[in-house]
């Protein structure tokens, strides 16, 4: 095992960002196997009232991963990028 001078550190912990990475996967691939289940139990519910729960909880599910996906673009795109330049003339 390889040990590092806490000196040379500073005292940071690095493993918080890896822990929120895989913590961000496992909610993703959770959403994702939560949308199937929801699909597949709306597709063989009888009851009317049984089939309006699972449609909610699927549109719950959906929205989640909705907002989880914009939240990875907007973290992976970073800061929007302004552009300076002058219009063309026509």
């Amino acid at each position: 095992m390889i040990s590092i001078d806490s000196r040379v550190l500073g005292n940071r912990d690095f493993s918080s960002p890896i822990k929120k990475i895989r913590e961000e996967k496992m909610d993703r691939f959770l959403q994702d196997q939560n949308v199937v289940l929801y699909r597949r139990l709306r597709n063989s519910s009888t009851g009317e009232a049984e089939r309006r729960v699972i449609i909610t909880l699927l549109r719950g599910e959906m929205a989640k991963l909705k907002m989880s996906e914009t939240e990875h673009q907007q973290d992976k795109l970073g800061t929007p990028v302004r552009r300076h330049s002058k219009r063309l003339r026509t």
